[in-house]
């Protein structure tokens, strides 16, 4: 039993150490990639492609926040036909064009979603018993519970709708929305699960591996040890990837140093030059996306540190006794993947 819940927790650990690997914080405030998918997107707009201009601007955004791209964004989705993205993307860009100063962009974002919202399709997803565990998702997004009983915009066209809740059948309907300001309602009613236990190996919880049980009826210290070597690699990626945090936040520290020291010797709005504000944007994206990545690489490398610390007692507390075989298993769960090690003996 001990060793069983061992090894659950070094799955937990190499699963983290595979998830900051991919952390998206590595391309915050990349404002030379955001630059680039800001432009494809004017361009696909301007010949109609607006699918390909909408994630053109997501992509941008999501590299380097701002309220003008928001709204080019929210523009695009208006396009397509995404009434309801539109109006929140623009009362979002309204808010961070308010934070910004930029009164210009704060009416612009405004109108637009106060035109949109007289055109908006609403549904409300009925919900009159939570069982333990509800989960519901449209189109593989989770809903807010706060959400419930509630009217909220919803885009024209086909959506999914699912819902998952501890002893209940899975539920799940498919429902097309029209282009007009109606509201629907769809209420979910899960009936009760059959009360059949999991099969042997299998684990109840998606995407959590089940130990193989010892035949023997215990371990040995092989074990311990195979743990403690797992968990120090663990902890190697973990500081490897602290360090590259750390490397990005002060690049992008220095090339926000640069960006402050043309603001304070250039005359802006003159010979071409960016204006001030594009250039106090940029800086405190710059200052942003520094802070985000610093953090990361304290979090990351502390982490590392214990992890490490956790595999040198391990590997130095564990008795001598017979080696065992590894057992590799794949770990799939949304957002990434990677593999776990178990021992049997």
């Amino acid at each position: 039993m001990a060793a069983r819940n061992v090894t659950r927790a070094v799955v937990s650990l190499v699963a983290l150490a595979l998830v900051t690997a991919q952390s998206p914080m590595a391309w915050a405030g990349d404002t030379s990639v955001a630059e680039q998918l800001f432009s494809e997107g004017l361009k696909a707009m301007e010949r109609g492609d607006f699918k390909t201009a909408c994630e053109s601007f997501q992509g941008s955004q999501e590299a380097d926040p701002s309220p003008g791209t928001l709204i080019n964004l929210a523009l695009c989705h208006e396009k397509q036909g995404k009434t309801a993205s539109a109006w929140g993307e623009y009362r979002t860009a309204a808010g961070m064009a308010e934070q910004r100063g930029q009164s210009e962009r704060v009416e612009l974002a405004r109108k637009a979603a106060a035109k949109l919202e007289p055109q908006l399709h609403k549904v409300v997803i009925g919900v009159q018993s939570s069982p333990e565990g509800l989960v519901v998702r449209r189109d593989g997004q989770a809903i807010p519970s706060a959400t419930f009983n509630r009217e909220i915009p919803v885009d024209p066209g086909e959506h999914l709708f699912e819902a998952t809740a501890k002893a209940k059948k899975p539920w799940q309907k498919k429902v097309t929305f029209a282009a007009n300001n109606a509201v629907d309602r769809i209420d979910i009613v899960l009936e009760d699960a059959p009360a059949d236990a999991p099969p042997p190996g299998t684990s109840a919880v998606p995407g959590t591996i089940e130990p193989p049980r010892d035949a023997g009826g215990g371990s040995d210290g092989n074990t311990q040890r195979n743990i403690g070597y797992l968990v120090g690699v663990g902890g190697i990626i973990a500081l490897g990837v602290a360090g590259g945090l750390q490397l990005l936040a002060l690049s992008v520290d220095s090339d926000r140093k640069d960006l402050e020291g043309q603001l304070n010797r250039r005359d802006c709005d003159k010979n071409g030059l960016p204006t001030c504000t594009d250039l106090s944007e940029s800086v405190e994206s710059k200052k942003s996306a520094a802070n985000s990545n610093q953090l990361g690489a304290i979090v990351t490398g502390a982490a590392g540190v214990l992890m490490i610390g956790g595999a040198v007692a391990l590997v130095l507390t564990a008795p001598s006794r017979r080696s065992g075989k590894p057992l590799f298993v794949p770990v799939v769960q949304p957002g990434y993947a990677g593999v776990a090690s178990a021992f049997t003996f």
